[in-house]
């Protein structure tokens, strides 16, 4: 069984809840559950796709602190690094936008990256960094859940043995996005779990 969750604490929370669960009943010796954070299992999943031949090969899947440096590199070659007091602040924040962009399906060359100075930096950014990924053969995290739900509504990749299940406290488009094909090849998805106190 795979229980993905929201993130590393609800896990933990999750795996403790199992564990004393089964302590309770008694039990010496169980089986424990594939607990992963949604993060974890998404880089999993694109892994065993990858090597399935479902999906293409990148040259590298970016680390966070790769993506960050990227970050900081676009963000210090830009016009608007002028005006900023703290670099790595703006790198973070701007990778956090990106990864937030990314699963809600945001598109930056829309309308509300137009909103202001700040937007406009961003979109900036976002279009500089998405064409250096491009040009290098790179892959942010954050792009793997599309990459996924593609391959997945195109019938090209099974969910793993046993049940699935999710304890995500809210779906974001992309995530249901991902999940929907899954629930119809009788994967469990989505559920939410008690932790309790």
């Amino acid at each position: 069984m795979t229980v993905v969750t929201g993130n590393r604490r609800l896990a933990a929370a999750v795996r403790h809840r199992f564990e004393q669960r089964a302590l309770t009943e008694g039990e010496e010796v169980w089986v424990t559950p594939d607990l992963l954070p949604w993060s974890t299992w998404v880089q999993r999943s694109w892994e065993e796709a990858v090597l399935s031949g479902a999906l293409p090969v990148s040259r590298l899947l970016l680390t966070p602190q790769q993506e960050l440096w990227l970050w900081r590199t676009i963000i210090s070659d830009s016009a608007a690094a002028q005006q900023l007091r703290q670099l790595e602040g703006c790198a973070r924040l701007a990778q956090e936008a990106w990864q937030l962009s990314q699963l809600w399906n945001l598109i930056s060359e829309g309308a509300p990256f137009r909103y202001n100075d700040e937007s406009a930096a961003f979109r900036e950014w976002a279009s500089r960094f998405r064409a250096q990924c491009k040009e290098r053969g790179w892959r942010s995290v954050a792009t793997l859940p599309a990459a996924l739900s593609h391959c997945a509504m195109a019938g090209e990749r099974r969910p793993p043995a046993g049940t699935f299940l999710t304890a995500l406290p809210e779906l974001a488009p992309l995530q249901q996005a991902l999940l929907l094909p899954l629930r119809a090849q009788r994967v469990h998805a989505p559920c939410s779990v008690s932790i309790g106190r």
